[in-house]
């Protein structure tokens, strides 16, 4: 069975990027990949094909990403999502981990980090990863 992950970003390029950085991994399993463009998107892809794991903006038209978080974290307590954006306030992460992040990454990153990241998650960890200077973790 296929690890189902959704990349939202209104950027083309960045969702781009990540897909090509998450098919590049070494992974066991095979890798779906679902894209969104704005929030509205997002929860309507998180209901329609449920993804294991969720990368997911910030700032975003329609819905941010904060309130995306909630959406699914109030119908979905066991989501697995990862904040991915250039915003780094450190009332922004504190905000998305209390919602139910399992971990924030500020852009620019360096490819290894989600690897380790994704990495992590597939392994059971319910932390994203070790805190770093672009990740903060519950």
């Amino acid at each position: 069975m296929p690890i189902k992950i959704m990349i939202v970003d209104d950027s083309r390029f960045m969702r781009l990027v990540l897909r090509g950085l998450l098919k590049s991994m070494d992974i066991d399993d095979t890798i779906e990949i679902i894209e969104a463009g704005d929030g509205s998107e997002a929860i309507q892809k998180y209901f329609k094909y449920n993804p294991h794991i969720v990368f997911l903006d910030i700032v975003m038209p329609n819905k941010s990403g904060l309130e995306v978080l909630n959406e699914i974290k109030s119908k979905d307590p066991n989501a697995k999502v990862i904040i991915i954006s250039a915003v780094g306030h450190e009332e922004l992460v504190r905000k998305a981990l209390k919602v139910g992040a399992i971990g924030y990454v500020v852009k620019p990153f360096h490819p290894d980090l989600l690897k380790e990241l994704l990495h992590n998650i597939l392994r059971g960890a319910t932390n994203a990863s070790k805190e770093s200077q672009s990740t903060y973790c519950r």
